[in-house]
């Protein structure tokens, strides 16, 4: 579905996003700076994991009006992640 809509640069550029995503998750996951940064690292990375795999059926990850809610976590994990090195 994804592929259709957007085409492979689409694609290539969609999943690059996801891959940042999740690696800035696990490297917080690896050393939080506190207990609250643990528990929502792993909420969101389990709730990230449970989206994939509805996706894989459905184009639950492609619904426009999510965008801003993952472009905020991606800011967040991503300020998180440079607090930490």
């Amino acid at each position: 579905n994804l592929l259709w809509k957007m085409g492979i640069s689409g694609l290539i550029l969609f999943l690059a996003i996801y891959y940042y995503f999740f690696k800035n998750i696990i490297k917080i996951l690896k050393k939080p700076k506190n207990n609250f940064q643990r528990w929502v690292s792993m909420g969101i990375f389990s709730a990230f994991v449970s989206l994939m795999l509805i996706s894989i059926e459905s184009g639950v990850l492609l619904i426009y009006r999510f965008n801003f809610v993952w472009a905020a976590l991606l800011a967040v994990f991503n300020l998180w992640n440079k607090e930490t090195i």
